[in-house]
């Protein structure tokens, strides 16, 4: 189980599990309130304290104001402690009344068990900023009593990014499980006269197993003269017409490339870069020229037509499985994205940027993605 996974089954597991220990139920409306200023929903995920491996603090932001937290310890006998609460969001920290349960027994024996649950102590987490915090606790305990920790964060939940709200004017994501009218693949790379032995393809389609139940853009070829890129492009609009704006973005695709593979030409799973760029030009695949042969090449690509550093390194394609002769890899998710350094781009006279997704391939071989998400972040640049 992915930790994001393991995060959301620990919250419903304490909304059902604390909510009576914390006292009535109090009248609560379907939608969230806003979120109080100071602790941002994207806080919620792992933390641990890196000199202390071992045990750490899971924290989720249940809407604006209310969050719940297990810290995952031991006892003085060495024996895992876990301690649950759900708390307050009050500016920059989370207060919460923490809870101990013990009398459990495994899941086949559960019946017989006699479950109690006490009261631990109080617990404050205080943040500093979306990496660090400071955890505080009182508790009648005497293995614990009194005491602090510096918190770092270890994780974080898929598709939430810290404090977007604050740095960004507009987010914006892509589910790209189905077909839609304003994602195009591009593949290029090739003289033209190859194309019917690089075995292209590219549309919509239910994953390969063990990932069936997802649908996704597939994205194929057979890179056997070099060159090859698969692609995939989605226009933002509504932007402010001809305007500079910082962008972070990320993909989501899945793979089966093996790791630490030997290939001819590059690894097949790091030989195969992703790279991502924004651009206020449509990017299309054109006829061009190369060595006197007409090529398939993308017009953002052609002599003259892009701007320097444009696109930005954000990856590759292998997955966590080591190489294995004889035995093909299994097909996970990955994501690659563009965080933190700065990234520059201008709008149209429209207000449109064209985001682009590429994967170019140096392994000389077979290759094959199935690009699942995309997500946006834009902020207005004021440019002289």
């Amino acid at each position: 189980m992915t930790s994001s996974s393991f995060l959301r089954a620990l919250l419903l597991a304490l909304a059902a599990t604390l909510l009576p220990a914390a006292g009535p139920a109090q009248a609560q409306s379907h939608l969230p309130m806003p979120p109080v200023a100071g602790v941002d929903p994207g806080v919620s995920g792992h933390w641990h304290v890196p000199e202390q491996p071992g045990h750490g603090v899971q924290i989720g932001i249940v809407d604006g104001n209310a969050a719940t937290i297990a810290w995952l310890t031991y006892g003085a006998d060495g024996r895992p402690l876990w301690l649950f609460g759900r708390g307050e969001v009050l500016g920059d920290r989370i207060e919460a009344r923490m809870y101990r349960t013990d009398g459990g027994m495994p899941p086949g024996s559960w019946p017989q068990a006699a479950v109690r649950q006490r009261p631990w102590g109080d617990l404050t987490v205080g943040f500093s900023g979306c990496e660090d915090a400071v955890m505080d606790w009182r508790s009648a305990d005497p293995e614990f009593a009194t005491g602090q920790l510096p918190l770092r964060r270890l994780t974080g939940i898929h598709g939430l990014r810290c404090n977007a709200d604050a740095e960004f004017d507009r987010q914006v994501a892509f589910g790209l499980q189905r077909n839609g009218d304003d994602v195009h693949a591009l593949l290029s790379g090739f003289a033209i006269g190859q194309r019917p032995q690089l075995d292209l393809a590219a549309g919509w389609a239910r994953m390969p197993e063990p990932v069936s139940h997802r649908h996704g853009l597939r994205l194929a070829g057979s890179n056997w003269f070099g060159g090859l890129t698969l692609a995939a492009t989605v226009p933002l609009r509504g932007l402010e017409p001809d305007t500079a704006y910082r962008i972070e973005f990320d993909a989501d695709f899945a793979s089966n490339a093996l790791r630490g593979c030997a290939g001819a030409g590059a690894p097949p799973g790091e030989g195969v870069r992703v790279r991502l760029g924004a651009d206020p030009r449509r990017p299309l695949v054109v006829a061009g020229e190369r060595d006197g042969r007409p090529f398939a090449v993308l017009n953002l690509d052609l002599p003259g037509a892009s701007r320097p550093g444009w696109l930005r390194e954000a990856g590759d394609i292998a997955t966590t499985q080591p190489c294995t002769t004889g035995q093909p890899g299994q097909w996970q998710f990955k994501t690659a994205g563009i965080e933190g350094a700065p990234y520059i781009a201008r709008s149209d006279g429209q207000g449109t940027l064209w985001l682009l997704v590429r994967f170019d391939a140096d392994h000389l071989g077979p290759v094959e993605v199935w690009l699942t998400g995309l997500r946006a972040r834009l902020a207005r640049r004021h440019l002289p």
